[in-house]
């Protein structure tokens, strides 16, 4: 009976997923959403709205299983009020995204030039502002996990940040960011010491949301904006924290902050197109 609810889950987020998808970019081209890829082309951006739109239909099954059988008695059990908080946190993070992407000054790259834009001129830019909100989203989302001490807390919340950043980092190519979530999340679930039913609803939304705009993110035909990566990374950062071991948490942790310490002064696409393996993982699928 689990295991039919949860394919019916599956089948629904799909359906959905399939339906809202070409509305999501007709929603962006009416309102003029559109960025300029590594072409120099035209596309509909912030794209992974449909993240959000699916998160908040899952949000709606399992609240309505809830209210229905009562939390103890839902496979969530427990971890229903997670799931709540990582849906808010969630919905945050595709917020300060969506901002970004609608009024973001777009010649303005990095944190540095966001920082050093404030220290000249005193203008909060929506970089800066995502930045904010994601830290303390962060620690907001790390506090409720009580088990943790001090020291955890902090390496959790810093872990939960450079993956958001990294993840957008990664978004600068079709298809290479889901790519790399898609790894990712390939890694986390076959190394995952606490790995269960209950993980599958923070899981189902984000990934055949993912799957659904791989396609054409890869084909250049939308891009998923800060709205669609951010999210991403925040997720895959959740799912680290909830079901991985220190050993992989540390691990992750070390390889973002020598991200983006490569990244600080240096090409990302630079450094893949030198490396003949990520190079050619980098192109995959990639039309043109």
């Amino acid at each position: 009976m689990l295991i039919v609810g949860i394919m019916l889950q599956c089948g629904v987020l799909a359906l959905v997923g399939l339906a809202l998808l070409p509305l999501v970019t007709r929603f962006m081209d009416a309102h003029g959403l559109f960025d300029r890829n590594y072409l120099g082309e035209a596309i509909p951006t912030a794209c992974g709205l449909l993240l959000w739109l699916l998160l908040l239909v899952e949000t709606v099954i399992i609240s309505a299983e809830g209210r229905l059988l009562g939390t103890d008695a839902s496979y969530l059990a427990q971890h229903y009020d997670q799931f709540l908080a990582y849906s808010m946190s969630l919905s945050v993070i595709a917020l300060l995204g969506f901002i970004d992407d609608a009024v973001g000054i777009k010649e303005v790259k990095g944190i540095a030039e966001h920082w050093r834009l404030w220290k000249d001129r005193r203008l909060v830019s929506t970089g800066l502002l995502k930045a904010g909100g994601t830290a303390i989203t962060a620690m907001v989302f790390v506090l409720q996990l009580t088990e943790l001490s001090f020291i955890q807390w902090g390496c959790c919340t810093l872990l939960l940040m450079l993956m958001t950043n990294g993840m957008n980092l990664l978004d600068l190519r079709p298809g290479r960011a889901l790519k790399c979530f898609f790894a990712l999340s390939v890694i986390m679930l076959f190394s995952a010491d606490h790995f269960g039913l209950w993980l599958l609803p923070f899981i189902l939304p984000l990934m055949i949301g993912a799957i659904l705009l791989f396609g054409p993110d890869l084909r250049g035909k939308l891009m998923l904006g800060d709205t669609g990566a951010n999210m991403l990374g925040f997720a895959a950062g959740c799912w680290a924290i909830l079901s991985a071991g220190w050993m992989l948490q540390t691990v992750l942790l070390i390889l973002l902050l020598f991200l983006h310490l490569l990244t600080w002064r240096t090409s990302l696409s630079t450094l893949i197109e030198r490396n003949r393996l990520l190079h050619w993982f980098d192109l995959l699928g990639r039309q043109g």
